[in-house]
């Protein structure tokens, strides 16, 4: 799954921002890489097919000015296509990062809608191509449109008829609704970072008239995964250098189980035992597939579950005990080679 970092403070963002996308990419990531800052009122980003590392090669990221901003790692691109985030808003002011999935279910019909409902409003799309079986058909001539991208879009389109910067989120989430998080800064707003969350992860730690942003607790730097926080699910958030804020604005959706004492009990001895099977060493992808299946451990019968954030809280638990082992992988596919961290576990008492 894609990755995201975001940083407010009073020290340079881009540079924090990559090494927090560093940290995270060997999970998964490092093939499409993205940072957007504001600076002065000014939005700012670069974005490369390539890891951190491409992109500070090939660009001037490092030179970005600002104290604040966000940053995307995306596991899925080549060569072929441009890089997929940070998405930006038509008028240019609006920079946006999102992390999940789009399988189709029955709320697919409102990702055509909104996309129709841009196309009739003079919304072009960088990210469109010819449509697949594998992907959902988002407009009207039958390509397929990036969900990414169209979130940003819906932002701007709904901010022009008079809903403030946490409504437009809100409802743009809604009707792209999906197993997702989106994460977004606006020159309208410029100290300020939005994040609304469905059932992906992103923590949160506050530290000194700073605010850092992770989808998972390593990606923080040193000492501070243990001060993260979950943003709660549904309500447009708010963040800023000295904290973050829930807003009232809350997405109008079906209800997400929230975790429990007995998902995580349960979910410690399946995961125990997978990272001691003959399978392991595992790596991210092959975790959150076998969470996946794992949809008995949340009461209700719900659209979407929080497998991700479930994945990324059992490797922390195992590595918070000291536990959790670690192999590097390197792979080579479309888009170069992947590097990819694979686990198992120690035994309890060794």
């Amino acid at each position: 799954m894609c990755n995201i970092a975001g940083y407010a403070g009073h020290r340079q963002a881009a540079p924090i921002l990559l090494e927090m996308l560093r940290r995270q990419q060997p999970y998964d990531g490092d093939t499409s890489t993205g940072v957007a800052v504001i600076h002065e009122g000014k939005l700012y980003y670069r974005s490369i097919v390539g890891d951190v590392d491409t992109l500070i090669r090939e660009t001037d990221v490092l030179e970005l000015p600002g104290t604040l901003g966000i940053a995307h790692t995306r596991p899925g691109a080549n060569k072929a296509f441009p890089p997929m985030h940070p998405n930006i808003s038509r008028n240019g002011k609006i920079a946006l990062v999102t992390n999940g999935t789009t399988p189709m279910t029955k709320y697919s019909p409102g990702w055509s809608e909104a996309v129709n409902m841009l196309d009739a409003d003079g919304y072009t799309f960088v990210h469109e191509n010819e449509s697949d079986a594998e992907h959902p058909r988002l407009a009207k001539n039958n390509h397929h449109i990036s969900t990414a991208e169209a979130r940003v879009q819906l932002v701007q389109y709904y901010m022009e008829r008079g809903k403030t910067l946490t409504e437009a989120l809100a409802l743009s989430c809604a009707h792209m609704y999906s197993d997702n998080i989106s994460v977004l800064i606006s020159e309208t707003d410029p100290d300020s970072i939005f994040a609304l969350r469905t059932t992906r992860p992103l923590t949160v730690v506050m530290e000194a008239g700073e605010t850092y942003l992770a989808t998972t607790r390593f990606g923080m730097p040193d000492g501070l995964g243990e001060k993260a926080v979950d943003l709660p699910l549904f309500h447009a958030c708010v963040i800023g250098r000295d904290g973050y804020t829930v807003t009232p604005v809350k997405m109008e959706a079906e209800p997400v189980a929230e975790m429990t004492p007995y998902t995580y009990k349960e979910a410690y001895k399946r995961f125990e035992a997978l990272l001691q099977s003959d399978a392991a060493p595992m790596n991210f992808d092959k975790l959150e597939i076998a969470s996946v299946g794992m949809r008995d451990l949340w009461e209700g019968d719900h659209t979407y579950v929080q497998h991700a954030r479930l994945v990324y809280d059992m490797l922390w638990q195992f590595e918070q005990e000291g536990r959790l082992e670690r192999e590097m992988r390197v792979r080579e596919t479309n888009s170069g080679l992947r590097h990819r961290w694979h686990f198992s576990l120690k035994e309890e008492n060794a």
